[in-house]
Order: C-alpha cells, then sequence, then structure tokens
C-alpha cells in the first residue's frame, strides 16, 4: 500500500473535483480514501504508465510471480464513479473533473472514462496472470456498461456484491427465489 501510496503522490495519479480537491470514495474516523485515476486522463509516470498499468503490473510482481496467494481481490472495482459527486464524502456535491481542466464533467462523461479504464485494468491484470489466476472483485454491481456490450467478468473468475440484498432487483427476486 505504501509503494501505492507514494508512486499515486510522486505521479499524481488521483481524481480530483472541479475545485482542485481530491475525490474521495470513503471517509469514516477520519480518514478520507482519496480515489485512484484508472481513466486515460490519468498522467503518466516517466516510464510511460497511467496507474492502471502500473497496478496491474505491481500486482502481478507483488502477488502472482512465485505464487504466494491463491488469487487477487480487489475492492473498490465500479464501473463508475460519478456517484462520488453525491456522496457523504462530498457534501456539497462538486463534480468530478476527469480532465484537470477546472471544470465538471458530465456523469455520462465521467461513467465512460471510468468504464473504459476499469475494463483496461482488468484486462491488463488477467494479461499479466494468466486465465487460470483466480482475480475477484467488489463493486462490480453495474458488469455491463456500454453499447459494445463490454462487460468487467469478460476478466473476473467472480464478483462479490456487498450488500447485494439491498441492490434491485436481487432485493426481491433473490429472497423470493431462495426462500419460497
Amino acid at each position: 500500500i505504501k509503494a501505492m501510496r507514494d508512486s499515486a503522490d510522486a505521479y499524481d495519479w488521483w481524481v480530483y473535483k472541479s475545485d482542485g480537491s481530491h475525490a474521495v470514495s470513503w471517509c469514516a474516523n477520519s480518514v478520507d480514501e482519496w480515489v485512484l485515476d484508472v481513466t486515460d486522463n490519468c498522467p503518466l509516470s516517466p516510464r510511460g504508465e497511467r496507474f492502471r498499468d502500473w497496478y496491474a503490473r505491481t500486482l502481478r510482481d507483488s502477488l502472482v510471480v512465485g505464487r504466494q496467494f491463491g488469487g487477487i481481490f480487489l475492492d473498490q472495482c465500479h464501473t463508475t464513479i460519478y456517484w462520488l459527486r453525491q456522496s457523504n464524502c462530498n457534501p456539497s456535491q462538486i463534480p468530478l473533473d476527469l480532465d484537470r481542466n477546472g471544470v465538471g464533467d458530465a456523469d455520462t462523461t465521467v461513467t465512460r472514462l471510468w468504464a473504459n479504464g476499469m475494463y483496461d485494468l482488468l484486462g491488463q491484470l488477467r494479461g499479466h496472470v494468466g486465465a487460470s489466476y483466480p482475480v475477484v472483485c467488489n463493486g462490480a454491481v453495474n458488469l455491463v456498461y456500454d453499447t459494445a456490450g463490454k462487460r468487467l467478468t469478460d476478466w473476473l473468475n467472480g464478483t462479490m456484491m456487498e450488500c447485494f440484498l439491498s441492490l434491485p432487483p436481487l432485493r426481491t427476486d433473490w429472497y423470493k427465489n431462495m426462500f419460497n
């Protein structure tokens, strides 16, 4: 985690809001979890990598080489982050600014850029670890995200659906089918 934070700070791989502050995905216990940028707008490191390139390679090098772990679990694996504008961590509802031009981006733009970036990150990770190495994500609730039908599940062995009974249609359909 320290290497990720150090690299993100060094290369400014953070997502920002239109007021120049960091986008926060989790704010609890006086700790703000800043959002790392998986989009094409993420700055390149001197090595020519965006965060998603670095992360996929680093996960392979740190966890897979030597087979120290039986799989990879990723949290915050969302197909969009436009909801951060409306979260408790952003009470003023300041829009996200993925292109860093000081103007808030439309939710549709944020979704397109983020979904493509997340799809690429998972595709790179799958390419690094191979088809037989388990990769599971949390947060990939909306698995199909565009008219081309790209799915994060193209690269995953499974997803953890946190609070899944609270999500429609699972809230009613799953419960009805399991207990009736």
